[in-house]
């Protein structure tokens, strides 16, 4: 996703860091840090299976020491939607009239989706999503996707 970013943010900086596999008080640390050096950021996270954005919102501020609201984006449902919200339909022999509702797809509805286009199951999960983001349209996933249009206006606000 970082070079998609890059594309469309020119001669601007930015760090992309995953913190999935990373211990909460260690990522709670490292934001108190950044907020603490007046780093503008942004802290995404899965809606996973809360039923209220806002609720989710408040429970992530709280987990990880978050001051300010505004610094978290809620994915909805999970991040794959995004890339599916702005994959080339044709490249990939998908019929968009299949995919009503790109904020309600699963990490598993996500691929089972893929499986079955080009991309096929011979290929590794980073491969696939490597190829989307290759023509990957930022301005449909926008369309196609609140959560990811909230992130991409978040971002033209702070850099």
């Amino acid at each position: 996703m970082r070079h998609i970013l890059k594309g469309n943010f020119h001669y601007k900086d930015f760090k992309i860091i995953q913190y999935a596999q990373i211990n909460v008080s260690k990522v709670s640390y490292y934001i108190k840090q950044c907020a603490q050096a007046g780093y503008n950021f942004i802290f995404l996270h899965d809606m996973d299976d809360a039923k209220d954005k806002d609720n989710r919102k408040k429970e992530v501020q709280t987990n990880y020491g978050i001051e300010q609201l505004e610094s978290i984006i809620i994915v909805i449902t999970e991040i794959e939607s995004w890339y599916l919200a702005g994959i080339d339909f044709k490249r990939f022999k998908i019929k968009k009239n299949k995919i009503i509702n790109t904020e309600t797809v699963t990490k598993e509805d996500f691929y089972n989706i893929i499986d079955k286009t080009t991309l096929k199951k011979k290929y590794p999960n980073v491969t696939k999503l490597t190829e989307i983001l290759a023509s990957f349209n930022m301005e449909q996933g926008k369309q196609e996707n609140s959560s990811f249009n909230d992130f991409i206006t978040k971002l033209q606000s702070i850099l």
